[in-house]
């Protein structure tokens, strides 16, 4: 079920988007990928590209997890965050699974 809403929701964002929408879509697509893992991953770890020199969205998201059964969050906030207009660079994050149990600590976040 959580798949089902993660894609409605990422569909109506590309449909919004669709300068990102290309980038959306392959990224609906690798994360379609872990909800078909059924427990192995849990969540998804945010990356800013470069959390220095970000835009300030980007950075504030920078090693944090996101629950995949929270699928408008994960919807809304899959990279590209944003284009290259209003002032931001263009969008250069990534995300990576956290498989369920894993201790890793989540990257340095920028404050």
């Amino acid at each position: 079920q959580a798949k089902k809403r993660f894609t409605k929701a990422i569909d109506k964002r590309i449909q919004r988007e669709p300068i990102i929408g290309e980038q959306l879509r392959r990224n609906r697509d690798m994360v379609n990928g872990w909800y078909d893992q059924w427990g192995k991953v849990d969540k998804m770890r945010f990356h800013a590209n470069d959390p220095r020199t970000g835009c300030k969205v980007c950075k504030e998201r920078n090693g944090k997890e996101y629950k995949l059964l929270d699928t408008d969050v994960i919807a809304r906030i899959l990279p590209p965050s944003h284009d290259d207009m209003h002032g931001k660079k263009e969008c250069l994050c990534t995300v990576h699974p956290v498989v369920a149990g894993d201790r890793q600590v989540a990257g340095p976040t920028s404050r």
